[in-house]
């Protein structure tokens, strides 16, 4: 599945432009929150998420977990590695092969 990722508030300025009306349909946003968020951040979930939610696409949010930075950090991005995981395992894919990787390190070697 294609997947990508963007920060606010750069998401503010480029992608977001890209959600206009029906134009979400079949994506998913999750928004990785974290309480050392900056002020400026956390005031730009709501709206951001809701023009998304508005052009059609699933919003969810998720509060990392843990008692130290590294922690919460790597509950973020375990959801990430888990999410696609089991993404291929439901649309009954195995994850585990990936043969774009395969093939681009096939003709970078053939370079």
């Amino acid at each position: 599945m294609p997947s990508f990722a963007a920060a606010l508030p750069e998401l503010d300025h480029n992608e977001v432009v890209g959600w206009s009306a029906g134009r979400g349909v079949g994506f998913a946003v999750i928004g990785l929150r974290h309480p050392g968020e900056h002020a400026d951040v956390t005031a730009r979930f709501p709206p951001s998420l809701e023009i998304a939610r508005n052009a059609g696409a699933s919003v969810h949010e998720v509060e990392s977990r843990g008692r130290s930075e590294l922690a919460r950090l790597l509950t973020l991005v375990q959801l990430g590695d888990l999410v696609s995981t089991y993404l291929g395992i439901a649309r009954g894919v195995d994850p585990s092969p990936i043969e774009a990787i395969v093939n681009l390190k096939r003709a970078l070697a053939q370079a």
